[in-house]
């Protein structure tokens, strides 16, 4: 995706909640455990915005409102997020400890 240029002053801000479970993003049980994500969004030169995610890198969207912004910002988080990981190995003597964030 070709990032369009833009000036300091056209730029926000957006936070966004995600509920970490375990392995993956499960939105239905976002009340649990939250994390705030920023992602930066742009003004698109031929109009409507894109956004990034700098925590998540390649995490990034575009939208020609910024109502459908957030609507796909959320969608690329989520998917950026379902990526599967393997199993930690955990030895006798490990401790394995939960962190609501």
């Amino acid at each position: 995706m070709r990032r369009p240029t833009t000036t300091e002053s056209e730029t926000h801000v957006v936070l966004f909640t995600a509920g970490f479970l375990g392995r993956g993003f499960d939105s239905r049980r976002l009340h649990q455990k939250v994390m705030k994500i920023q992602a930066i969004v742009h003004k698109a030169e031929e109009g409507g915005f894109w956004a990034e995610v700098p925590s998540i890198p390649g995490c990034a969207t575009q939208g020609e409102t910024m109502d459908e912004l957030r609507s796909n910002l959320r969608e690329a988080i989520e998917g950026c997020l379902s990526v599967p990981v393997a199993a930690a190995s955990v030895r006798m003597d490990d401790q394995v400890i939960e962190l609501a964030l």
